[in-house]
């Protein structure tokens, strides 16, 4: 965990409030820039509060005889089942549809002492338990499991397998084990609020029954996972974007496109569906690999699965990326925002990729603020800076070969 670097909390973290980084620089005398600083790791460091619940975890993992096999993925295609949940106040729900259309719910209310924990036990709590009762009857094996929650930590903590609280860490490990004795692979996803009511269990921890998942409606379609931008924002976002674009417009590139068009020409659109975003940016990382300098890139994706699947990926091959929230440019029923990145072509010179130029991050942090004042003039300062780049960020392109 590092923790004997001036940038870290007393768990190990980073530390991301930048006063507190201030504070710490002028206390060690440095630029805030020169942090972490510190050199070569010392000879003796001090064991961090988190590393007696790691141990502790992988004690628990491994208390086996004989090294267990454990498969990487479910032997069926069809093994998929779809939850969602939610813990407003008091109460709690929560729903499972299995792939043979039998749904499985709980709601209810905590009980004094575990309402007196905080909300994201209670959210993760909620959910742990639906699936634990299920993983232990049997119904979830070899099954992949989607559980859907507006809970960011709930999410965080089972796809990072570490949490600074005690609490979530030990759910998180009790029901990890309890996947793996079933054969069960589950995938936690965080999505907004809105969607979570649009399901109907945010108002069933609230005693209504009479809507979303509660009431009948199919599950599959809560989360459009397969669903590329277009089908989604429809002629609203195609409009914003001929606006922007003028002639450079393009058609989306067909999945087909993927692995074939969009590794030649001089422009392409991709618009993954959520759930097929990382194979597309990894379709990407191979075309600029092929053409550094002559190509450029728009990517469009709906933000789900963005902090559990392609966030890591997108930020490396994007020169420029910007969140579209709901409202003028983006409908509101999408709920989640919208990605917009682009790639530039690289050049034979410093600094050699668009997203090093100094003036980058404060030109994101502009265009970031007119979308979210729903400012109509964004559209004409991204066409300045889709047909030349270099000059809207203030160097020169005579400067740049």
């Amino acid at each position: 965990m590092e923790g004997w670097r001036p940038d870290r909390d007393s768990h190990g973290f980073r530390i991301n409030d930048q006063s507190q980084l201030m504070e710490i620089a002028e206390a060690l005398g440095v630029d805030p820039e020169d942090l972490p600083g510190g050199g070569d790791h010392p000879a003796m460091v001090e064991a961090l509060p988190s590393l007696l619940p790691a141990l502790e975890a992988l004690e628990e993992f491994l208390d086996m005889e004989q090294p267990r096999v454990v498969r990487v993925r479910p032997t069926k295609e069809t093994g998929c089942a779809y939850g969602y949940g939610d813990a407003a106040g008091s109460g709690f729900s929560a729903g499972l549809r299995m792939r043979t259309g039998r749904v499985a719910c709980r709601h209810g209310i905590w009980c004094r002492e575990q309402s007196e924990y905080g909300s994201n036990w209670r959210e993760f709590r909620n959910l742990a338990n639906l699936l634990t009762k299920e993983l232990a009857d049997g119904t979830l094996a070899d099954h992949i499991v989607w559980v859907f929650t507006d809970n960011v930590m709930a999410s965080m903590c089972w796809n990072k397998g570490r949490s600074k609280s005690r609490l979530l860490l030990d759910i998180c490990i009790k029901l990890k084990i309890a996947a793996r004795e079933a054969g069960s692979f589950i995938k936690f996803v965080h999505i907004s609020g809105l969607r979570m009511i649009r399901t109907g269990y945010d108002g069933g921890s609230r005693g209504d029954y009479d809507t979303g998942g509660f009431a009948g409606e199919n599950h599959l379609e809560f989360v459009p996972l397969h669903k590329m931008a277009l089908d989604w924002g429809g002629d609203v976002l195609e409009t914003n974007l001929r606006l922007w674009l003028g002639k450079d417009y393009t058609e989306p590139l067909s999945v087909e496109g993927w692995f074939t068009t969009g590794h030649r020409g001089t422009h392409h659109m991709w618009m993954p569906p959520p759930a097929a975003a990382l194979v597309a940016l990894e379709q990407i990382a191979d075309a600029r690999h092929k053409r550094p300098y002559t190509t450029k890139h728009i990517i469009i994706i709906p933000r789900l699965l963005y902090f559990e699947e392609w966030r890591r990926r997108l930020e490396k091959e994007v020169d420029f990326w910007v969140m579209i929230p709901t409202g003028i440019f983006w409908p509101h029923s999408c709920f989640e925002p919208l990605l917009l990145g682009l790639c530039f072509p690289m050049h034979r010179e410093s600094p050699w990729l668009l997203r090093r130029h100094t003036g980058m991050v404060g030109f994101q942090r502009k265009v970031q603020e007119m979308f979210g004042s729903g400012d109509l003039g964004v559209w004409d300062i991204l066409r300045e800076f889709w047909l030349d780049p270099w000059a809207v960020l203030g160097l020169p392109r005579v400067l740049v070969r």
